[in-house]
């Protein structure tokens, strides 16, 4: 039924799965609209009373395709606005989904990826799984709600300090910021996080409704017009010559030399 991702489910557990483990699962419009679609699918589904996200292969996701961003530079066009728009519709979407959502984060979870995994209600890694906001990298702001959604997770100190450096942050680290919700062995991460999971499909899912509804309306009142906001910047950012030598270096396997415009 859908190209990019997987879908199976377990009893009353969903699970969606990223599959293109061959690139780390990168992320696209087209992939982002089937994400759309099946969460749409999944929240009318009352038989399914938790949802968990997760990457197959090595990594959760790497993020956009730099690959893809060739094309954008070559053509001083810079990253088209709808494309931008579908990620952020998505992950909007994904922190307004009625029940439980838990991101299992098997290796990398870096860009979009990362934001995707923030978007959930809880997160679940292994000590070798590895966060990273890695905008900036790219000479690019960042979209997919990124700086909005980490502040909520780990406030605004260390929101920053992944923002501006793009280093990455391990599973142990993230525990101790409150970034995740539970970090276990990587050979255990699929039984750890099922059983949580199942936990969750257990709980009295009207309650939760109510409670999300809450959070939702209440702590995150303001995340679609950020998502406006976050979109007019990413889409200037990627037309400057920094993101150009980015996406070149990249490719050429070595550093940027950044200008600063």
């Amino acid at each position: 039924m859908y190209q990019h991702i997987l879908l199976n489910i377990q009893d009353d557990i969903a699970v969606v799965t990223f599959n293109h483990p061959e690139m780390a699962n990168p992320l696209s419009p087209d992939i982002c609209a089937e994400l759309q679609d099946v969460l749409g699918k999944l929240a009318l589904n009352d038989a399914i009373r938790c949802l968990v996200l997760t990457g197959a292969g090595k990594h959760f996701s790497g993020g956009g395709n730099i690959r893809d961003f060739k094309g954008f530079v070559d053509s001083k066009s810079g990253i088209a606005p709808n494309g931008v728009h579908i990620f952020g519709k998505y992950v909007l979407s994904l922190r307004n989904f009625p029940k439980p959502t838990i991101a299992m984060v098997n290796g990398v979870a870096a860009g979009a990826g990362c934001c995707i995994s923030l978007a959930c209600d809880y997160r679940i890694a292994a000590p070798s799984s590895q966060f990273i906001m890695a905008f900036i990298n790219m000479g690019l702001s960042g979209d997919t709600g990124s700086m909005y959604l980490l502040q909520k997770v780990v406030g605004t100190a260390k929101m920053i300090e992944m923002m501006h450096t793009g280093a990455p942050v391990g599973g142990e680290e993230a525990l101790r910021i409150g970034l995740i919700t539970k970090v276990t062995k990587e050979e255990e991460l699929v039984e750890v996080t099922m059983k949580f999971a199942q936990k969750c499909a257990a709980g009295p899912l009207y309650a939760v409704k109510k409670q999300k509804a809450l959070i939702n309306k209440y702590f995150y009142s303001d995340f679609a017009a950020y998502l406006k906001d976050e979109q007019a910047d990413m889409v200037d950012c990627s037309k400057t010559e920094d993101f150009g030598e980015a996406v070149n270096a990249f490719l050429e396997k070595r550093r940027p030399v950044f200008q600063g415009k």
